[in-house]
C-alpha cells in the first residue's frame, strides 16, 4: 500500500493512457500537472485520503472516459471545465466533501452512462439539461442538499436502471413521467419532502426490484397497483402519511425480503394473506393504528426472518402467538406499547439468534419464563448468550426475578420496571460483567440490594418505587436492630394490651353508635351539612363506549396527564362532552379493585359546589379503571398558571385577587397551602425547583420576602410579566390615568404578598385564621375594583 503525496512529476508522463492509484494511503492535493496528461482515458484515485479541490483545468483531459475520485476528502465545487470532457462515460465523485451547485452544461456529456455524486454537500436545483444525458444508466445524487422539484424531464432518461436521489431537500409531487423509466430496477427518493399521492404511473416499472419512498410527506392509501410490481424485493414506505388498511393484495409480493410501512396512519388488522411473504427477512409495521391480534399463521410462515420484526406502537391485542418461536433466525423482536395480554410464551426459546427483545408497555401477566426458556435452550445445546437487550417493563408480570437470568452472559441492558415483581433481587445478577443498564423500579421487591458488579454504582432511579428494598446509600438501612426494636416478650405484652384495648373500645363505642343512628333519623333535618348534598347513583359506562368516546384513548384527546392517570376529552353517544380520567394500571393493580369500588361508592354520595362533578365510571378488572367527569371548558388552575398556550390576556391583577377570594372561604381551609397558592398565582412559578441569582436553592416564600425587602422596585421583579406589563406601561396620552393606577395596583400587589407571607409563617401559631384572611381579601377586593384599565393587554 502506497503512502505520501502524488508528486507533480506525474504530469511529465504525457503518453500515459491509464493511471490507477486507488486503494492506497495517498494524502495531499491532486497535482495540477495531472491535467497535462492529454492522452489519459482512465483516471482512478479512489479510496485514498486526498484533500483540496479537483484541479480547475480538469477539462484539458479531452480523451478522458473514466473519472473515479470517490472516497477521499476532496472539497470545493465541481469545475465547470469538466463539461469539456465530452468523451466521459463514467464520473464517480461520491463520498467526498464537495460543495456548490452542479455545473451547467452537463447535458453536453451525451456519452455519460454513470454519474455518481453522493454523499457530498452539494446544493441548488438539479439542472434540467442533465436530463439530456439520455444514455445514463446510473444516476446517484443522494445524500446532498439538492433542493427544488424533480422536473418532468426526468422521464427522458429512458435507459436509466438506477435512480438515487434520496436524502436531499426536494419538494413537490413525484412526477408521473417517472413511469417512463421502464428499465429501472432501483428507485430511491427517500428522505425528502415529496408530497401528494404515489403516481399510478409507477406501476409501469415492472422490472423494479427496490422501491424506497420512506421519510417523505406522501399521503392517501397505498395504491393497489403497487402490489403488481411482483419483482420487488425491497419496499420502503415508512414515515409518510399513508392511510387505510394494508391491502390483502400485498400477498402478490412474494419476492419481498424487506418491508417497511412504519410511522404511517394505517389501520385495520394485519392481513393473514401476508403468510405468502415467506421470504421476508425484515418486517416493520410499527407506529401505526393497527388493531386485532398478531396472526400466528403469518408468523409460522416467516421462517426466513433474520433481521427484525417490529410491530410496536399499535393497538394490537390478544396473546403473543406461540408461532413466534418459529422465527429461529430473527435477531430483534419489538412488540412494545400495544394491548397484548396473557403470558410470555415459552416457545420464544426457538428464537435462537435473538439479540434484542422488547415486550414493554403491554398487559402481559404471569412470571418471567427465563428458567424454562433457558433450560429448553440448554437442552438443545444452544446458548442463549446472544440476547443483549431485554425490556419487559410496563406490564403486570409477577413472581420473583429468576436466578437463571444470570446465565445470559451477554446481557447488557435489562428493564423489568413497572411490573408486580416481588421477592429479593438475585445477587447473581451482579456477576453479569456485561450488564451495564438495569431498571427494577416500581415493583414490590424487598430485602437487601446486592453489592457486587453493577449494583456498586446503581442509581436511585433504577430502584425507586420498591419501598421494602434496603442496603444502598439512598435506601433505608438493612440493620435488624434499631432504636425501635422490641423483644418477643415485649411484642407479646403490647399485642395483648392492644387486643384488650380494642375490646374495651368496641364495648363502649357500639352502644353509642346505635344510639346515634337512632337519634340521627330525627335530627338530620335540623342540622344539614351546608356544603354537601346527596347525589344520584353514578352511571357505569361500558368499556367500548368510553373507548369510542375518546377515540380509543387517542393522544390527540389528551388534556392532562400524570404518573397516576391520564385525562382525555371525550364525546358520548348522546353528544355530551366529558372528561375521562383513565387510571394507570401499572400504578393501580388488580388488587386495588376493591379500593376503586369503595371510592366509587363514596363519590356517588357526594356533590360539592367546588368539586368537579363526577358523572360515572368505567371499570373492567385488569383492563380499565376510569372516571367520567364533567368537562370543565376553562381548564384547571394548573393549566391557567403554567400552560404557555393558555389565553391569559384577561387575567389581570383584579381577576387574580378574585382565584384567591372565592367568597366561600371557611376556617377549614389549610392556611399554609392557601398562602403558597396565592404566591404561585401571582408569580406564575411552581413552588419547587427555584434558585437564586447564585444558583442556590431558594423557597417561594424566601423569594417573596427578598422582593418585599427591596421595595416596590424589587417587588416588580417577581410577579407574572402579564401583571408587570400593566404596571410599567408608558403611554403619553394616558399619563395621568396610568400614574394613578400604578399607585393603587402596587399597593394591592404588596398587600397580597404580605397576606401570602403571613399565611406561610414558619410558626403555625403566628399564622392568621381564614376569617382574618377573608377580611383582608375583602378589603383588597373593594380597593382593587376601583382600578381602571384603559386598554387590554
Amino acid at each position: 500500500m502506497l503512502t505520501g503525496r502524488i508528486g507533480p512529476e506525474v504530469g511529465s508522463l504525457r503518453s500515459l493512457l491509464v493511471l490507477t492509484l486507488h486503494s492506497n494511503n495517498f494524502t495531499g492535493e491532486i497535482p495540477a500537472s495531472i491535467t497535462n496528461l492529454s492522452n489519459l482515458t482512465y483516471l482512478s484515485l479512489g479510496f485514498n485520503f486526498l484533500t483540496g479541490e479537483i484541479p480547475s483545468n480538469i477539462g484539458m483531459l479531452y480523451n478522458l472516459k473514466n473519472l473515479s475520485l470517490h472516497d477521499n476528502l476532496l472539497e470545493g465545487s465541481i469545475p465547470k471545465t469538466i463539461t469539456n470532457c465530452t468523451q466521459l462515460l463514467h464520473i464517480d465523485l461520491s463520498f467526498n466533501r464537495i460543495t456548490g451547485k452542479l455545473p451547467r452544461g452537463l447535458g453536453q456529456l451525451y456519452n455519460l452512462t454513470t454519474l455518481s455524486l453522493g454523499p457530498n454537500q452539494m446544493s441548488g436545483e438539479i439542472p434540467e439539461d442533465l436530463y439530456n444525458c439520455s444514455n445514463l444508466v446510473i444516476l446517484s445524487l443522494g445524500e446532498n442538499n439538492f433542493s427544488g422539484t424533480l422536473k418532468p424531464g426526468i422521464g427522458k432518461l429512458y435507459n436509466l436502471q438506477v435512480l438515487k436521489s434520496g436524502f436531499n431537500s426536494l419538494v413537490g409531487p413525484i412526477p408521473p413521467e417517472i413511469g417512463n423509466l421502464t428499465q429501472l430496477f432501483s428507485l430511491s427518493l427517500s428522505g425528502n419532502s415529496f408530497s401528494g399521492h404515489i403516481p399510478p404511473e409507477l406501476s409501469r416499472l415492472t422490472l423494479l426490484q427496490g422501491l424506497a419512498l420512506h421519510s417523505n410527506a406522501l399521503e392517501g392509501p397505498i395504491p393497489e397497483n403497487i402490489f403488481g410490481l411482483t419483482r420487488l424485493t425491497v419496499l420502503l414506505l415508512g414515515l409518510n402519511r399513508f392511510t387505510g388498511p394494508i391491502s390483502t393484495s400485498i400477498s402478490k409480493l412474494e419476492m419481498l425480503s424487506v418491508l417497511d410501512l412504519h410511522g404511517n396512519l394505517l389501520h385495520g388488522s394485519i392481513p393473514t394473506s401476508m403468510e405468502h411473504l415467506n421470504r421476508l427477512m425484515s418486517l416493520d409495521l410499527s407506529h401505526n393504528h393497527l388493531t386485532g391480534s398478531i396472526p400466528g399463521s403469518v408468523m409460522a410462515k416467516m421462517k426466513s426472518m433474520q433481521i427484525f420484526l417490529n410491530l410496536s406502537y399499535n393497538i394490537l391485542d390478544g396473546n403473543i402467538p406461540l408461532e413466534l418461536g418459529m422465527l429461529d433466525g430473527v435477531q430483534a423482536i419489538d412488540l412494545a406499547n400495544n394491548n397484548l395480554s396473557g403470558i410470555i410464551p415459552k416457545t420464544l426459546a426457538g428464537c435462537r439468534n435473538l439479540i434484542s427483545l422488547d415486550l414493554s408497555g403491554n398487559r402481559l401477566t404471569g412470571s418471567i419464563p427465563a428458567e424454562a426458556l433457558i433450560e429448553d435452550i440448554l437442552f438443545q445445546q444452544v446458548q442463549m448468550s446472544m440476547l443483549t437487550l431485554m425490556n419487559l417493563s410496563g406490564n403486570d408480570l409477577n413472581g420473583q426475578i429468576p436466578e437463571k437470568l444470570a446465565e445470559l452472559k451477554h446481557l447488557s441492558a435489562l428493564d423489568l420496571s413497572k411490573n408486580q415483581l416481588d421477592g429479593i433481587i438475585p445477587s447473581s445478577l451482579g456477576n453479569l460483567s456485561s450488564l451495564k443498564h438495569l431498571n427494577l423500579s416500581f415493583n414490590h421487591l424487598e430485602g437487601r440490594v446486592p453489592e457486587s458488579g453493577l449494583f456498586k454504582s446503581i442509581s436511585s432511579s433504577s430502584l425507586v418505587g420498591n419501598p421494602s428494598l434496603c442496603g444502598t446509600k439512598f435506601l433505608k438501612s438493612c440493620s435488624k436492630k434499631n432504636s425501635h426494636s422490641f423483644s418477643k416478650k415485649t411484642v407479646f405484652i403490647l399485642l395483648a394490651i392492644g387486643v384488650v384495648s380494642i375490646i374495651l373500645v368496641l364495648a363502649v363505642a357500639i352502644p353509642l353508635i346505635l344510639q346515634h343512628a337512632k337519634k340521627h333519623k330525627t335530627t338530620s333535618t335540623e342540622n344539614p351539612e351546608p356544603e354537601f348534598t346527596s347525589a344520584l347513583k353514578l352511571i357505569r359506562y361500558d368499556r367500548n363506549e368510553i373507548e369510542n368516546a375518546t377515540g380509543f384513548f387517542s393522544e390527540e384527546n389528551i388534556i392532562g396527564a400524570s404518573s397516576l392517570s391520564t385525562v382525555y376529552r371525550g364525546q358520548l353517544e348522546d353528544g355530551k362532552t366529558v372528561a375521562v380520567k383513565q387510571l394507570n394500571l401499572q400504578q393501580f393493580s388488580a388488587e386495588s379493585d376493591k379500593c376503586f369500588y369503595r371510592e366509587i361508592k363514596t363519590l356517588s354520595q357526594l356533590r360539592h359546589r367546588h368539586l368537579v362533578k363526577v358523572l360515572g365510571y368505567a371499570w373492567e378488572s385488569g383492563k380499565l379503571k376510569a372516571l367520567v367527569l364533567e368537562y370543565m371548558q376553562n381548564g384547571s388552575l394548573e393549566s391557567i398558571i403554567h400552560d404557555p398556550l393558555a389565553d391569559q390576556s384577561w387575567w389581570t391583577l383584579y381577576e387574580r385577587i378574585n382565584f384567591a377570594y372565592m367568597r366561600r372561604v371557611t376556617t377549614k381551609v389549610d392556611v399554609f397551602s392557601f398562602g403558597i397558592v396565592v404566591m404561585e398565582v401571582l408569580m406564575k412559578r411552581r413552588p419547587t425547583g427555584l434558585t437564586d441569582k447564585d444558583g442556590l436553592p431558594i423557597s417561594m416564600r424566601q423569594l417573596a420576602e427578598e422582593a418585599l425587602a427591596n421595595g416596590i422596585s424589587g417587588l416588580l421583579q417577581v410577579p407574572d410579566p402579564v401583571i408587570t406589563k400593566n404596571l410599567t406601561r408608558e403611554e403619553e396620552a394616558l399619563d395621568q390615568v396610568i400614574t394613578k393606577n400604578l399607585t393603587m395596583e402596587e399597593e394591592a400587589l404588596k398587600q397580597l404578598f404580605q397576606i401570602a407571607l403571613s399565611c406561610t409563617n414558619p410558626n403555625p401559631e403566628d399564622r392568621p385564621n381564614m376569617n382574618e384572611v377573608l377580611a383582608y381579601l375583602q378589603k383588597i377586593t373593594s380597593f382593587s375594583s376601583n382600578i381602571s384599565y384603559p386598554f387590554q393587554v
